[in-house]
């Protein structure tokens, strides 16, 4: 019996001197996936043929457990034109997309369409990272270019929707 109780301390004082081993001094990082969708108003380029959008997405809500962020990517991006465009055709161009100073897409050929899924533009991996743009918890960006014929509409939306990993301590 006293064998068995000496067993029981032996292993519970390991346990304890093992786990408190384990703890590391530092802060607690987390690992957050997301998508943060833009309804981005587009005015006044009724027979234009270039689209430049200046918009700016809070994604400050990652932040809510976390103070900064330590790593921030963007995976894709999903372009497409809301139901409040007046014609049926579609916005075919070669698109860029930027954030901060980092093109994160460069002159790539796309024909944006009415409604949803929408286009899903993979981001190559060598662009991804965008941690310098993004402390502030807003993500600022550029989508720009030139049409292969005159809009069609004076007053329309784009959905701009980022899929975003992000580790935040």
């Amino acid at each position: 019996m006293k064998k068995i109780q000496l067993m029981k301390t032996v292993l519970l004082l390991f346990a304890v001197f093992a786990f408190s081993n384990c703890e590391e001094d530092g802060p607690i990082q987390f690992q957050v996936k997301d998508d943060f969708e833009n309804n981005v108003s587009v005015k006044g380029l009724e027979g234009q043929s270039e689209i430049i959008i200046t918009e700016a997405t809070d994604v400050s809500d990652i932040l809510d457990n976390g103070s900064t962020f330590v790593i921030a990517k963007i995976e894709s991006v999903t372009v497409f034109i809301n139901n409040d465009y007046d014609s049926d055709s579609t916005i075919a161009g070669t698109y860029s997309l930027e954030i901060g100073n980092k093109k994160l897409i460069d002159e790539l050929k796309l024909e944006l369409s009415k409604g949803k899924p929408g286009l899903t533009i993979d981001i190559p991996k060598n662009s991804q990272g965008i941690l310098s743009s993004i402390n502030s918890g807003k993500v600022e960006f550029v989508f720009s270019g030139k049409t292969d014929s005159p809009i069609l509409d004076n007053d329309f939306s784009l959905n701009v929707t980022f899929n975003m990993d992000a580790t935040v301590e």
